[in-house]
């Protein structure tokens, strides 16, 4: 049903129109605070340099970042160097507002855990969907797409356990963790879905360990070899991380 009034749908605000890997890049932009080259935005989310600058050109264009030459060192042009204008940060501050009052309704509805499993579920078919078409979907991107919203999570260890570093919008989830990181629960079983895996056996703690959220995906226990640093060498235990949920940060586990 359409609502009264003018014809036509208004503008989408650029941070809500692009996709989910540029708006990683500008999130890494915004919060280094400082020029930021784009070998170092590509090695950051294991990206090809040439995606990083399509994405960073187009950030350009919507005034979210400035772009300026680096003091030359040598024979060659000066690397560019990217940083976020102050829009970027406005629009940040505003759209993190926006999440906790969001996250906060939701909180005071009945079913609100379920409803924000759904909501992440859809977020994340629709993130799978924008993909379509690169390469048929695998269980081991899961940890990819997860990085590029912000979350820098280890590798898988040998049972799929996988720490969450970094949280993209940590106020909100401090303040409502059953919303919050059930969406993000949500979220990374619809890419397990996308990926004929099982979507049920996959658990979230929240502040599950001293440097993070702990993330387990059983599906990854079979298809990942555990190798590189993984969560395991970070310090997650095999027993207890499901209710090792940190104080004034959730109760324990968000499973399926």
């Amino acid at each position: 049903m359409s609502l009264p009034g003018p014809a036509g749908p208004p503008e989408i605000p650029a941070a809500l129109s692009m996709s989910t890997a540029r708006a990683a890049v500008l999130d890494a932009v915004r919060s280094s605070g400082r020029l930021c080259s784009v070998r170092e935005i590509a090695e950051r989310f294991d990206l090809h340099p040439n995606t990083v600058r399509e994405h960073l050109d187009s950030l350009l264009e919507q005034g979210l970042v400035a772009r300026e030459a680096s003091s030359p060192t040598g024979r060659g042009r000066p690397a560019l160097m990217y940083r976020a204008t102050s829009a970027t940060q406005d629009v940040a501050r505003d759209y993190e507002l926006l999440t906790e009052v969001l996250a906060e309704q939701i909180s005071s509805m009945p079913g609100a855990e379920q409803i924000a499993n759904q909501a992440g579920r859809l977020w994340g078919r629709r993130a799978a969907e924008a993909e379509e078409g690169a390469r048929e979907p695998s269980v081991t991107d899961v940890p990819g797409h997860v990085a590029r919203l912000g979350f820098e999570p280890t590798e898988p260890d040998q049972d799929g356990v996988v720490l969450l570093r970094s949280c993209p919008i940590l106020a909100a989830a401090r303040r409502n963790p059953d919303v919050v990181c059930t969406v993000h629960l949500g979220f990374v079983q619809a890419l397990l879905e996308q990926a004929g895996a099982d979507a049920e056996d996959v658990d979230l703690t929240p502040m599950g360990h001293e440097d993070g959220c702990v993330l387990r995906i059983g599906a990854l226990s079979k298809s990942s070899g555990a190798k590189g640093s993984g969560a395991r060498d970070s310090g997650v235990r095999d027993s207890g991380v499901r209710d090792s949920g940190a104080e004034g940060f959730g109760q324990g586990a968000v499973s399926a």
